[in-house]
């Protein structure tokens, strides 16, 4: 008798249980108002209700996007504007007189001169080096090409900077470095279609300004090439015999050096 009233309120109990949404409650769902379809209210294997509901979660959401979109202000693009003036700056260094004077740059406009002029003048013979060249070569060719007034030619600064290339010249020469000449000037490089230095260059006839950008395709005069790591007089020698198109400039030369033909 007493276990069957046990049994009979254990029953009640349960029954109560699950009557008040214990963890036997089922999940329960509310309808969208939008699409009518049925929502879920409860997570899958929930104990108990969800706050916030996963309805109010997005409607939080949907409101909290809106109300960002009307405060965002999206900037046009014409409506930008540069806060560094790039050309000032271009104009400035090349105004430097470091820059000028690592540039070969005349009193003429910021550019090196102006574009009508040749810029250099009568010469005909050119060498075309590196900076990355064994400093012994590099210095024994720029100083014979020193005493020769043969312009030196580079396509850019040493880790495009002037202060690196400053530093690369006192390594070379010393004291002698504010003394040797030379230009950076890669249209040249181009004109000539100069891959490998050193280089030597003798043109039947002195060299025009660029008429295109970057003298992408201007037509280079008549010239001879000569490559290799060869003393300057050496190469004037080899032109000036194989009677090319610069071995009149290269006799030329020769002989003001002093040198009998």
């Amino acid at each position: 008798m007493l276990r069957a009233l046990i049994t009979a309120g254990a029953i009640i109990a349960v029954v109560a249980f699950i009557a008040i949404g214990g963890p036997a409650s089922s999940q329960t769902s509310v309808v969208d108002d939008q699409s009518g379809e049925g929502m879920q209210e409860f997570a899958p294997g929930a104990q108990g209700q969800i706050r916030p509901s996963i309805p109010t979660m997005l409607n939080d959401a949907e409101a909290l996007a809106e109300a960002w979109q009307e405060r965002l202000q999206i900037q046009e693009p014409q409506a930008y504007q540069p806060r560094v003036d790039l050309e000032e700056l271009r104009l400035r260094a090349l105004n430097h007189p470091r820059v000028r004077a690592l540039l070969n740059a005349d009193d003429g406009d910021a550019n090196g001169g102006a574009a009508d002029q040749p810029r250099y003048a009568s010469n005909q013979v050119f060498l075309f080096a590196s900076f990355s060249m064994p400093e012994p070569s590099l210095r024994a060719m720029m100083a014979e090409a020193d005493a020769l007034d043969v312009p030196v030619l580079f396509r850019g600064f040493v880790n495009n900077s002037v202060f690196d290339t400053q530093e690369k010249l006192l390594d070379v020469f010393g004291q002698d470095a504010n003394i040797i000449g030379f230009s950076i000037d890669p249209t040249m490089f181009v004109r000539f279609g100069i891959e490998t230095v050193p280089a030597i260059v003798i043109t039947a006839e002195p060299v025009e300004p660029c008429e295109t950008s970057g003298c992408a395709n201007d037509l280079s005069p008549p010239h001879d090439i000569i490559r290799g790591n060869i003393p300057l007089l050496s190469a004037l020698d080899l032109a000036a015999r194989a009677g090319g198109e610069g071995a009149i400039a290269a006799d030329d030369l020769r002989s003001q050096a002093g040198v009998k033909r």
